[in-house]
């Protein structure tokens, strides 16, 4: 990798006081869960998640309905089809739940960054304009 900024790490977040009309992750601008992209040296920030859900789903639901924290192992697993240090957004058993990816990583020159390839110490190198154009996600200010 060019500099550690390039490491990336996949994570399933879940909102766990999602309101009972949300079903799973078939709506992207408000699911349930969401696989995260996130560099290994920025801190998750789940405020900013959470603004930003309520943003894309146009601020009619209460901030009640929303917190957002990682998912169980269990469901890790089922929604990944990988085991925990080994999650990838490539081949996931549930390819459609939507993602979000840091803006940072979107930023990095060169244009390249590296994930989980689905083994403990297997990494994927991926061309960022590739990947944002194959998976689209949404990419925002999710860190500190």
């Amino acid at each position: 990798a060019p500099s550690i900024h390039h490491l990336c790490k996949s994570i399933i977040m879940e909102n766990t006081r999602a309101h009972e009309s949300v079903d799973g992750w078939s709506d992207r601008n408000n699911s349930k869960y969401y696989t995260v992209l996130v560099q290994y040296t920025a801190r998750l920030n789940p405020e900013k998640i959470k603004n930003l859900v309520r943003d894309l789903s146009g601020r009619k639901i209460s901030k009640q309905y929303f917190n957002f924290r990682l998912c169980k192992p269990e469901v890790n697993d089922a929604l990944t089809g990988y085991k925990h240090n080994a999650v990838s957004p490539v081949g996931m058993a549930e390819p459609d739940v939507p993602m979000l990816m840091s803006h940072k990583i979107a930023e990095l020159t060169p244009r390249l960054f590296f994930l989980g390839g689905g083994e403990v110490d297997l990494k994927l190198g991926m061309p960022t304009d590739e990947f944002i154009r194959s998976y689209n996600p949404i990419i925002a200010d999710i860190t500190y």
